[in-house]
C-alpha cells in the first residue's frame, strides 16, 4: 500500500481571519490620525448619553456623552482620502505587486492565481470591493462561510476574481499541487511495496501399507498454484531522456500532471486521491504526453 503524507495549501482560514484583522487595524488607523489631528472638540454643559451622530450643511457632528467633536466638509474629504489611500494601497496595490495584504505577509500568506502566479492589481480590486458582500451582516460571517464551504476555502471575493489564498511555500506553484508536511511541494512520499511472500508447499503423509496387501497408488499431490508476481518499483532506475527527476510535468495528451520518482523508478499521475503509480508506463518510456 502506498502511504502519503499531504495537506491543502488553502487550509489556511484561521490565519487568513488574523490577517484580516490586522489589514481592518491598519486601514482604521489611517483614517484615524488625520481625524484627531483636524477635527475640532468641545466640551458640552449637557450630559449626554451614548453615541450620536448629526448631519448639519455638509459638517457632521460626533456626540459622545458631553463631548462634540465636529467634521467639516474639507476635514472629512481628508479623513476618507485618507482611508480610500490606504485601502488601495495596503489592499489592492501591495496584493498585486507583492503576493498580500500586510496581515497576509505576517501570516506567511500569499494571494495567487490558479496557476500559482501572482493575483495582479485587477483581480485584487475585485477581490476588494466584493467586500460589500462578504462583509455582510457588518461581519466578514458571509466570507467565513463561504471560506469553510468551498471546495478550495474562497470567500466570494476570491470566486468573483478567481484568485486562491494559500500558504507561501506553495506561491508559485499550481494550487491543485499538493503541500507535503514537510514542506516540500508537489512530490509525495512514497514507499515501494513488499514483494509477495510464496506459501510453502505441503509434503504428503506417509500411511503404513499391510504386508500381503497390494500396494496402493499414491495420491496425487495437489500443488497449489504459483502467486503472480506483481511488478516491483526499480529503485534507481534511469529516467527518460530529457524529464526531469522528481519535478512534475503537464501531460497535454491526457490533461494531467505525471512525474518520474526516483526512488520508487516509475512514473506517477496525479489525480482526485493525490499521487498514485501510473501502471501502464514501464521504466525508460518516453514521458505519457509531450
Amino acid at each position: 500500500m502506498t502511504r502519503r503524507s499531504i495537506t491543502d495549501p488553502t487550509a489556511v482560514v484561521a490565519r487568513r481571519g488574523g490577517a484580516w484583522f490586522i489589514d481592518v487595524v491598519l486601514c482604521g488607523l489611517a483614517a484615524a490620525v488625520p481625524t484627531l489631528l483636524l477635527a475640532d472638540a468641545y466640551a458640552l454643559d449637557r450630559a449626554g448619553g451614548g453615541l450620536e451622530l448629526e448631519w448639519h450643511e455638509g459638517d457632521v457632528g460626533v456626540f459622545v456623552r458631553d463631548t462634540a467633536i465636529v467634521l467639516r466638509q474639507t476635514e472629512l474629504a481628508i479623513i476618507l482620502g485618507a482611508l480610500l489611500a490606504a485601502v488601495l494601497l495596503l489592499v489592492v496595490i501591495l496584493p498585486g505587486r507583492r503576493g498580500g495584504t500586510p496581515g497576509h505577509l505576517a501570516a506567511d500568506l500569499r494571494i495567487v492565481r490558479g496557476d500559482g502566479s501572482r493575483a495582479g492589481i485587477f483581480r485584487a480590486l475585485v477581490r476588494t470591493v466584493a467586500w460589500v458582500i462578504d462583509i455582510l451582516p457588518g461581519l466578514p460571517l458571509v466570507a467565513y462561510g463561504s471560506a469553510r464551504l468551498t471546495r478550495r476555502h474562497q470567500r466570494v471575493g476570491d470566486l468573483l476574481a478567481r484568485t486562491y489564498v494559500v500558504d507561501k511555500r506553495a506561491a508559485g506553484r499550481p494550487v491543485d499541487r499538493p503541500l507535503t508536511e514537510d514542506g516540500a511541494v508537489g512530490t509525495p512520499r512514497v514507499e515501494p511495496e513488499p514483494e509477495p511472500v510464496p506459501e510453502p508447499r505441503p509434503e504428503p503423509s506417509s500411511a503404513p501399507r499391510p504386508v500381503d496387501a497390494e500396494p496402493e497408488a499414491e495420491p496425487t499431490r495437489q500443488v497449489p498454484p504459483e502467486p503472480t508476481p506483481q511488478p516491483a518499483p526499480r529503485p534507481g532506475a534511469a529516467p527518460p531522456a530529457g524529464v526531469p527527476v522528481d519535478e512534475p510535468i503537464w501531460d497535454r495528451r491526457h490533461k494531467r500532471y505525471v512525474l518520474w520518482h526516483s526512488k520508487a523508478g516509475r512514473w506517477l499521475t496525479h489525480g482526485a486521491d493525490g499521487w498514485a503509480p501510473l501502471e501502464s508506463a514501464a521504466p525508460g518510456d518516453a514521458p505519457p504526453g509531450d
